[in-house]
């Protein structure tokens, strides 16, 4: 899609009203940079030139006064009628895009803030998720533990010298613990799935 294309869909797409301003605002700023006319909401108004004013002076006073229009005309394009009636008389666009920013402030603010609290609350989610499943885990652990210590048992056999000697003796085999690991498994794919 060529720049112009971008600029004529984006004009066209939706005009500023109290409900959209951050998509206006985004949408104007992706227009600006297409034309190359970003720059001119930072940049002031040279002087106005006079009879001996030289002639870059004059070019440059000239090449702002047709960009600001340039500027001010898009921004009005894409504004509700209502919003365009109000600003239209502004002289610079900085001093429109100025307006339009105070005027919508409060709406910014307020969607920045419930913004959070939806960030907020799917931590809260997401965490409350993460400790049930660690206490889960925590409690498979255990019982694994305890089946592990279930299967060792203590031993006093004699020595061949007369004297007592503890030796351990481990119940089962490999296959129990393969057992074991497989019902963990089966639990944790069973919590993934929501059952």
């Amino acid at each position: 899609m060529s720049s112009s294309n971008l600029v004529t869909a984006l004009l066209s797409n939706e005009k500023l009203t109290r409900d959209n301003y951050m998509k206006w605002k985004s949408n104007m700023n992706i227009v600006l940079i297409c034309v190359n006319h970003m720059f001119f909401l930072n940049e002031e108004c040279p002087e106005v030139p006079n009879a001996t004013t030289a002639e870059t002076a004059k070019e440059k006073y000239d090449g702002w006064i047709l960009s600001n229009n340039k500027v001010k005309s898009y921004m009005l394009a894409i504004m509700s009628d209502v919003l365009r009636k109000k600003l239209e008389n502004d002289e610079t666009a900085y001093g429109i895009w100025e307006s339009v920013q105070e005027m919508f402030r409060q709406q910014f603010d307020k969607e920045h803030v419930l913004e959070m609290i939806n960030i907020l609350h799917d931590v809260e989610i997401h965490s409350a998720l993460i400790y049930e499943r660690t206490q889960t885990f925590e409690s498979l652990n255990k019982i694994s533990i305890k089946v592990g210590e279930a299967s060792i048992v203590e031993s006093k056999p004699t020595s061949s010298s007369g004297k007592s000697k503890k030796r351990k003796s481990v119940k089962g085999n490999d296959k129990d613990k393969d057992k074991q690991t497989e019902k963990t498994q089966q639990v944790f794919k069973h919590e993934e799935q929501g059952c």
